[in-house]
C-alpha cells in the first residue's frame, strides 16, 4: 500500500475495543478526509472537463429473486404441464 509517496509494508489489523478514545477521533478523522478528497478529485475532474466515475446503481434482478417467494417459482413452472 502506498500512502503519500510512503509505501507501507502491512496496515496492522486494529480491534476497536484497544483503540483509546483519541485514536478513534484519529481514525474517524482520516475517513472523513478520505472521503473528501475523493469528493475533491471528482470536482478536480469535472471542472477540468474530464469524464465522472459513473454511479453505478445496484442491480433490480436480485431484489426481484428476493421478493419473489419460491413456491411461486415452481407453481408457474407446473402449471404449463399437462398431467397424463
Amino acid at each position: 500500500m502506498r500512502v503519500m509517496g510512503v509505501k507501507l509494508s502491512k496496515v496492522p489489523k486494529l480491534n476497536p475495543e484497544d483503540l483509546t478514545e483519541r485514536e478513534t477521533l484519529l481514525w474517524q478523522l482520516i475517513r472523513e478526509l478520505r472521503e473528501k478528497v475523493g469528493e475533491l478529485t471528482d470536482e478536480i475532474a469535472r471542472l477540468k472537463g474530464e469524464k465522472e466515475k459513473p454511479k453505478i446503481k445496484p442491480s433490480r434482478l436480485e431484489a426481484k429473486e428476493k421478493d419473489s417467494p419460491p413456491e411461486a417459482d415452481e407453481a408457474s413452472e407446473t402449471s404449463g404441464e399437462k398431467k397424463l
